[in-house]
C-alpha cells in the first residue's frame, strides 16, 4: 500500500439495498406523455398524479387509509399497503395497529390540523381561514380539471369536520372543491400540495400534532445547536482541498441552527495527523478527534505494521481534544477476510480504550455471524455500562434489542441512509422502532451522499435531523436537543 492510494473504508450495497435504477429518480414517472398528467409540484409526468403526490410531495399520514401507521410511510394503494403489511411485519392485514381505524381518528385530525397550522404560519397567514382566501389565488385549475372529493375522500372529511365542530353540508357525492373557500377543503392533495410547495420547508415541512389551532403563535429567534457525530476530515479535506470547514448554519421557522459539534474519525493511520496539522485543526473548537485503525485496514496490512500502529495510537490518544477510539471493529461485507486477525486488532484497541477510559467508535459490518462476534468479543473485554457508538446502525430491530441489552450506553448512529426510503425500504421501519434517547446523528462524510452531489458534507445532518422530524412526529427543535444531548453524552463534550 503506498501513501497516496484512495482508501475508501465505507459503503459497498448492504442486504436489503434495492438496486440503483434510472427510473427511481422520479418515481412511477411515465414517457407516455399523451397519457400522463403533470405533477403540481415536480416536473415529472405520471399515469396517476395523486398516488405519486401523496407518496412523494405530503407528509404520510395524509391519506391516513393508505398509510402503514407503525413506520409512517405512505403507501397511497391498499393492495401495496396489504403486502407492505405481509412483508414486513408478518401480520394479517386487518391488523388494527398498523391501520388506520377508529382509535387513530382523532390522532389524525390533530396531525392535520397541526401540518395546516405550519402551512399557516410560513405563509403569514393570520387564519386557516385567510389560508383559504391564499389558496383561492394560487390553485386556480381549468374547467373540467378541478380537484374533487370523490366518495372515498368524504370519510375522511367527515371525521375532520366532526373532530373539529366544522358544520359544512355536503351537497353531492363528488364534491368540487374550487374555489377552495372553506377549511375541510385544504385537506384535498392537489390544494395541500401546492401551498406546502409554496413554503420554505416544502416537502419536508415538519409535522407538529394541534388540536383546532387556527392562529400562529409569535416566537423569539434562538440558535439550535445539532452535532455530527462521525464523519472523516482526512478524506473530505482532500474533496474540499482545506482542513477549513464552513460555517454550517441555516434558519428554520424562526429559529437558527448550527452545527456546533464535529466529531473526526481518523481511521486510516497513514492518513493520522501530525502535530503540527493537529493544532490546526484544533483552531476549530467544533472539532474532536477519534483515531483507531479500521477492520479493513486491518484485513490489508502485514501483523508487523499494525502493532506499531497499536503503538502510535496508545500515544495519539493523549493528544487535546481526542474523545474516543475508532472507528475500530469488524468487517465481512462480501468479502474475504481473515476473523482472527480482526478480532486481535479489535481487541488490542478495546483494551487501549478501557486504559484512556474513552468510549469505543463501532463498525460492524458484514452477517449475523459478524454481529454475533463484535458484540460478544465487547461483552467478554467491557464492563456493561461502557460507552459505544454504534457507527452507521443499519442492522433491526432484534439487533438493535441486543445492543441496548449488552450495552445500555450505547448509542446508534443515523446516516443518510435514511434519506433514501426508495434504495433502503426497511431502514426506515428500524429507525420507527427505535428510542430517540438511543440517536445520535452522523454523516460519516464524504463517503456518503446524495444521488446528485459527488460527495458527502456535514450539512446533510440539517436533512437527516428534518427526516427524523417527520418519522417521530415531533418538532425539528427536539430532534436536535435530544440528539445532540445524546452525542454529547457518549462523547463527554461540554
Amino acid at each position: 500500500m503506498h501513501e497516496d492510494d484512495e482508501f475508501e473504508p465505507d459503503y459497498g450495497p448492504f442486504e436489503d439495498e434495492l438496486p440503483k435504477n434510472d427510473a427511481m429518480y422520479i418515481r412511477a414517472s411515465t414517457k407516455r406523455y399523451n397519457k400522463g398528467r403533470k405533477c403540481p409540484t415536480c416536473a415529472g409526468i405520471f399515469t396517476n398524479v395523486s398516488r405519486h403526490v401523496l407518496r412523494t410531495h405530503l407528509p404520510w399520514y395524509v391519506a391516513a387509509q393508505t398509510a402503514c401507521w407503525q413506520c409512517k410511510i405512505q403507501f397511497a394503494q391498499n393492495s401495496v399497503l396489504d403486502a407492505h403489511i405481509a412483508e414486513c411485519h408478518q401480520s394479517d392485514i386487518k391488523n388494527t395497529s398498523i391501520k388506520f381505524t377508529e382509535d387513530k381518528y382523532e390522532r389524525w385530525v390533530n396531525l392535520m390540523n397541526g401540518l395546516l397550522d405550519v402551512v399557516s404560519k410560513e405563509l403569514e397567514c393570520d387564519t386557516l381561514q385567510d389560508l383559504c382566501n391564499l389558496a383561492d389565488k394560487i390553485c386556480v385549475y381549468p374547467k373540467h380539471s378541478e380537484p374533487i372529493f370523490q366518495g372515498k375522500d368524504l370519510k375522511l372529511v367527515s371525521i375532520f369536520n366532526a373532530t373539529n365542530e366544522y358544520v359544512f353540508e355536503f351537497g353531492s357525492k363528488n364534491i368540487i372543491v374550487q374555489p377552495p373557500y372553506s377549511i375541510p377543503f385544504l385537506l384535498h392533495w392537489r390544494i395541500l400540495a401546492s401551498l406546502i410547495q409554496q413554503t420554505e420547508m416544502g416537502e419536508n415541512i415538519i409535522s407538529v400534532e394541534k388540536i383546532k389551532s387556527l392562529r400562529p403563535v409569535l416566537e423569539v429567534k434562538e440558535t439550535l445547536h445539532l452535532t455530527d457525530s462521525h464523519f472523516h476530515l482526512d478524506m473530505l479535506s482532500k474533496k474540499i482541498g482545506t482542513i477549513s470547514l464552513p460555517h454550517f448554519f441555516w434558519t428554520w421557522s424562526n429559529k437558527d441552527y448550527q452545527i456546533s459539534h464535529l466529531i473526526s474519525n481518523y481511521c486510516y493511520p497513514r492518513n493520522w495527523p501530525s502535530s503540527d496539522l493537529r493544532s490546526k485543526i484544533r483552531q476549530d473548537n467544533r472539532i474532536k478527534l477519534t483515531f483507531g485503525i479500521h477492520p479493513r485496514i486491518v484485513e490489508m496490512e502485514n501483523t508487523s505494521k499494525l502493532n506499531e500502529w497499536i503503538s502510535d495510537l496508545e500515544w495519539l490518544l493523549k493528544a487535546n481534544r481526542v474523545v474516543a477510539v475508532g472507528e475500530c471493529g469488524l468487517d465481512n461485507s462480501g468479502r474475504k477476510w481473515d476473523v482472527e486477525k480482526q478480532i486481535k486488532f479489535f481487541e488490542k484497541q478495546i483494551v487501549i480504550a478501557v486504559k484512556r477510559d474513552l468510549p469505543l467508535v463501532i463498525h460492524c459490518r458484514g452477517d449475523e455471524r459478524t454481529d454475533e462476534i463484535c458484540l460478544n468479543t465487547l461483552v467478554r473485554l467491557l464492563p456493561k455500562h461502557f460507552k459505544l457508538h454504534r457507527h452507521c446502525f443499519n442492522g433491526d430491530e432484534m439487533m438493535y434489542r441486543k445492543w441496548k441489552t449488552s450495552f445500555p450506553n450505547c448509542k446508534f448512529g443515523i446516516s443518510p441512509f435514511i434519506l433514501n426510503d426508495q434504495k433502503y425500504p426497511k431502514y426506515r421501519s428500524l429507525v420507527c422502532n427505535m428510542k430517540l434517547k438511543d440517536i445520535v446523528l452522523e454523516t460519516d462524510a464524504p463517503y456518503l451522499h446524495s444521488e446528485f452531489e459527488d460527495f458527502g458534507s456535514p450539512l446533510m445532518i440539517k436533512d437527516i435531523c428534518e427526516k427524523l422530524a417527520n418519522i417521530f412526529l415531533c418538532s425539528v427543535e427536539e430532534i436536535a436537543n435530544i440528539t445532540t444531548k445524546n452525542a454529547t453524552d457518549v462523547y463527554s463534550i461540554i
